[in-house]
């Protein structure tokens, strides 16, 4: 169908599957449930030169709830033209909601583009699993669309992107070749992978947005890994961009800056001259900013509770200004940074404040650190405070560093160093409540260390009142270059930034099968195992009331109560864990996870599952060579297994290795294989068997073979579902060529899986 006649205003058009719209039009409201499976032409095509659609708040839906959203294909929306203009759509249940190539002047507003495709996440709360780990390192070929997209535009000069909202899917607005275009005033939050992704994309502003819970890879006080995911990722050879005043808390990373593969390879380029400014990168995971081989500005963002507040990983010539720091593991780490500023920031309670090292050698298949020097050197830190930050400066094989005008104020040790520390200037700094014997710098005899700082000759104690530079001067040079660098924000432009009311910090980012906890449903979440079997748990979601349906294997304190609310709980001490807690909530109006509305008052039933067989293991670990491959020489490699000519044995409870290099003294790092024999007695139903591999992995059960990934492969996960009862015996074999490699096994009942 195609409508290119004149379309009167008033009048409305219909969507059909192959729609094809010339011409300015109106879309007729509605849900239109059209699915697709193709990834080369969308479902509804809008093509040519100065269009609007105004799709009246239509509804385009491809999959329905009842499919999993890792299920997900095809495009709802393809653009082709210029100067086109979309409004008022709603899509969702497609790979891709909305896709454009080459289309400049390009404007996309009001839009909901949320509930789209996102993977399965196999971690848990117990464990990460390596096989959730994405990619984005390369996107030539358009690579980023195996992770699906809210909006995915190619080569669109001066798009403009306003007010709309992705949530609930894996990516928001995924951004190719895009060049000076506008982002502004959008919700792209609680997303299991990244809200704003940039590829060769220079000149744009991203403003105002909303960026929060961009997350996966994360189980609070277990692991912190983040697995690639981020508020915002910007990759190969993006410049001169402009981020600022946008919150992007609670993510991966806050921001994720890598130069890209052109500049590892050559030396040259980057990601470079892009301005952050006035951002909230609060309580990441792993990084609240991580800007690595690139230069650039990071000035007056607040940046609290991460593991690394700026990660700076060859940085050069960087500018890191006026920010606030707090509650980090390591406020700011730069490994063979060169010519770095870092001045007029607050560190307050950070572990560490300022980690600068090197590596005593490079990578041999490293272009970047073959063609450039990349000595840590030079660097200039001024007219910071640091205030209760135990280790405020830990300098390793770092040399020519100018410390002057900082206050340092309740700390343990103001320097740490090695031997390889070199023409260190620390002077005039306000050092309060120092003994001046309390500094480590192993090559102090190098270094000018204690010139004009502000001492008490009488007790050896440094001044502890605060002094002229660190208020008046330091502040006057503050506010004027904030004034100079500060961007000017959009008209309209919204505060962002969360709310006071907001639950904030890490251990509010939940993460489960589905990506992260947004708060709009009500959920059971574990908080903590004691070891007498009491469990304690957290009542999260709209405020409402909760009653007891069902509980399996668990007897909980209470049978009803208030959502926010806590519970504790006494766990079966059976060896054999299934847990099953069935819970009906009455109150606000939900969305679920998967984007289903409950109206208020409606009663919506939730769950609480954990299951767990004991098993025992008998891991066996041998060494091939060529002559038993176990592709090449499958022969030879069954008679290595049985000729039990192996390097290592173990027993264990729990079949679960990740190793990188070798896992043991004089043991070998690559061409492994892995023997492993159990077994595990269940109840009677139907269960999956799971396993995470790398390299190669195949398994039988009760003697014959159920999985079969022999092929070498990267973490991937595989899995069979089975009719089980009783005792059964498995076994598992796996092989290691190279690199990392990973082996994890898993059982679970077949309700678990939805």
């Amino acid at each position: 169908m195609s409508f290119t006649g004149n379309l009167i205003a008033q009048n409305t058009i219909p969507l059909k599957a192959g729609t094809i719209i010339r011409k300015s039009a109106t879309i007729k409201p509605g849900i239109y449930k059209l699915s697709s499976t193709s990834m080369e032409n969308g479902v509804i095509l809008i093509e040519g030169d100065n269009i609007t659609v105004d799709f009246n708040g239509a509804v385009l839906q491809g999959f329905s709830q009842t499919t999993t959203p890792d299920q997900y294909t095809g495009i709802g929306l393809q653009l082709k033209g210029s100067n086109i203009t979309i409004k008022n759509a709603v899509i969702k249940g497609y790979k891709v909601g909305l896709i454009a190539r080459n289309c400049a002047f390009l404007k996309i507003s009001y839009c909901d583009l949320s509930y789209n495709y996102k993977q399965h996440l196999r971690s848990t709360l117990e464990r990460e699993d390596v096989s959730d780990w994405m990619s984005y390192h390369s996107n030539k070929n358009d690579e980023w669309l195996r992770y699906g997209a809210g909006i995915y535009l190619s080569n669109c000069t001066q798009a403009q992107v306003s007010h709309c909202t992705i949530t609930g899917g894996q990516n928001g607005l995924m951004l190719t070749g895009c060049e000076e275009g506008t982002f502004w005033n959008n919700n792209f939050s609680f997303l299991s992978g990244i809200g704003i992704g940039m590829y060769r994309s220079s000149r744009n502003k991203i403003m105002h947005n909303k960026l929060d819970w961009c997350v996966r890879g994360y189980s609070h006080g277990v692991y912190q890994r983040g697995q690639d995911s981020a508020a915002i990722l910007v990759y190969e050879q993006s410049s001169e961009n402009t981020f600022a005043y946008n919150s992007a808390t609670h993510s991966g990373d806050g921001f994720f800056l890598w130069a890209g593969q052109y500049t590892m390879d050559t030396g040259d380029g980057g990601c470079n001259d892009n301005l952050l400014y006035g951002n909230d990168f609060s309580h990441a995971p792993t990084n609240g900013v991580e800007i690595t081989f690139s230069l650039n500005k990071v000035i007056n963002n607040r940046i609290e509770e991460c593991t690394h507040g700026i990660w700076g990983g060859y940085s050069f010539n960087t500018l890191i200004l006026g920010n606030q720091f707090a509650g980090n593991k390591y406020a700011i780490a730069i490994e063979h940074g060169q010519e770095n500023s870092i001045g007029y920031n607050t560190f307050e309670n950070d572990t560490t404040g300022i980690w600068l090292f090197s590596r005593k050698s490079q990578p041999k298949d490293w272009g970047y650190a073959q063609k450039r020097d990349t000595r840590s050197r030079e660097y200039t830190i001024a007219g910071n405070q640091f205030n209760h930050t135990p280790a405020p400066l830990l300098i390793n094989g770092t040399r020519e560093i100018l410390i002057e005008h900082n206050t340092f104020n309740y700390f343990t040790t103001l320097l740490k160093s090695d031997s390889m520390l070199n023409e260190l200037n620390l002077v005039s700094n306000n050092l309060a409540d120092f003994d001046a014997k309390n500094i480590q710098a192993s090559a102090a005899s190098k270094n000018i260390i204690n010139e004009r700082n502000f001492l008490n000759p009488v007790s050896g104690k440094l001044k502890s009142a605060p002094v002229a530079f660190a208020d008046t001067i330091g502040k006057g040079i503050l506010e004027t270059v904030l004034q100079k660098e500060a961007p000017d924000s959009l008209p309209g432009g919204i505060n962002p930034m969360l709310k006071p009311a907001q639950l904030r910090g890490r251990k509010y980012i939940l993460v489960g099968e589905w990506g992260p906890y947004d708060f709009k449903s009500p959920v059971l979440w574990p908080r903590k195992r004691n070891t007498n079997g009491n469990w304690e748990f957290e009542l999260l979601g709209p405020a409402g009331k909760w009653k007891l349906k069902k509980q399996k294997g668990i007897m909980l304190s209470a049978t009803s109560g208030n959502i926010p609310g806590t519970l504790t709980a006494q766990v079966d001490k059976d060896s054999l864990v299934d847990i099953d807690v069935e819970l009906e909530y009455t109150g606000a109006a939900i969305i679920t996870t998967f984007g289903e509305k409950i109206a208020a008052g409606k009663p919506y039933v939730f769950h609480f599952r954990k299951f767990a067989v004991p098993m025992q293991w008998n891991v066996q670990w041998y060494k091939y060579d060529k002559s038993t491959d176990p592709q090449a020489k499958p022969e030879a490699f069954q008679k290595l297994l049985k000729s039990k000519k192996l390097f290592k044995s173990e027993q264990t409870k729990n079949l679960a290795y990740d190793w990188y290099g070798s896992f043991g003294k004089d043991m070998p790092s690559d061409s492994v294989a892995t023997v492993a024999e159990g077994t595990f007695t269940v109840p009677k139903g139907h269960y999956t068997l799971h396993v995470t591999s790398d390299d190669g992995v195949r398994i039988w059960l009760d003697g014959k073979k159920v999985i079969d990934h022999w092929k070498p492969h990267e973490p991937e996960y595989d899995s069979v579902s089975l009719p089980l009862h009783g005792t059964h015996q498995l076994r598992i074999e796996h092989y290691e060529i190279g690199g990392f490699a990973t082996l994890v096994f898993g059982l679970k009942p077949d309700e678990e899986v939805q």
